[in-house]
């Protein structure tokens, strides 16, 4: 341990292993549901304001496309750092 470069050590720390792993890849596979997800909140937020006329749907759209955005961040940085 003592003449161990900086990263080394944070590298075997969070070396992944069997069970590491798998973990990893079903939290990435959850991401991506989640990203489907709001794939369809796009679609639905869409179609509820074609149908419902109302000051707010703006905002709603607006808040909808962000949600998109971060789960695809969110999405990202699983992968970057899993």
């Amino acid at each position: 341990m003592g003449n161990e470069p900086t990263g080394l050590i944070w590298w075997n720390t969070f070396s992944q292993t069997g069970p590491e792993l798998i973990l990893k890849w079903f939290l990435v596979a959850g991401m991506v549901m989640y990203v489907f997800f709001a794939l369809v909140m796009i679609r639905q937020v869409g179609i509820m304001t074609e149908t419902f006329e109302s000051e707010v749907n703006g905002t709603v759209k607006t808040f909808a496309g962000l949600h998109l955005l971060m789960a695809l961040f969110l999405l990202i940085v699983a992968i970057v750092l899993l």
